[in-house]
């Protein structure tokens, strides 16, 4: 090797070898406090991370529901809509509800799709 060629590999910086410390500390506090974030956010919007039960309801209209829309009972919030469909022998909407375990809704129970207000999302209201 020429003397020339040992000094450009000198000069040229190591693959894995970190230049700035600091903006490496601050890119790992950023990604941090972005799965702290994502963590929060799914605590808090009532994802269901534990075990489910699935039940069916179906609408002449689901208008206003998606999936991921709350499942609610006297209010309290019991679990999402997992899946909607349309059934092409009857033309309606067949609903997929998630429930949580320890939520047992007796057999003639009734689901709604109600309004949480003028401006507010719909949600499906179950009424034992």
């Amino acid at each position: 090797m020429s003397e020339n060629s040992q000094a450009d590999a000198a000069a040229q910086p190591s693959r894995w070898r970190i230049e700035n410390p600091i903006e490496t500390l601050v890119g790992a506090g950023v990604l941090a406090a972005a799965a702290a974030f994502a963590l929060f956010a799914a605590s808090s919007s009532g994802a269901t991370i534990g075990e489910s039960y699935r039940i069916n309801a179906v609408f002449d209209s689901a208008t206003g529901v998606s999936v991921g829309t709350d499942v609610r009972i006297a209010g309290v919030k019991v679990g999402r809509v997992a899946a909607i469909e349309l059934d092409t022998q009857t033309y309606r909407a067949k609903t997929v509800l998630a429930l949580r375990d320890g939520v047992e809704l007796p057999i003639d129970s009734l689901a709604k799709i109600d309004s949480e207000g003028l401006l507010g999302g719909s949600f499906i209201a179950l009424e034992p």
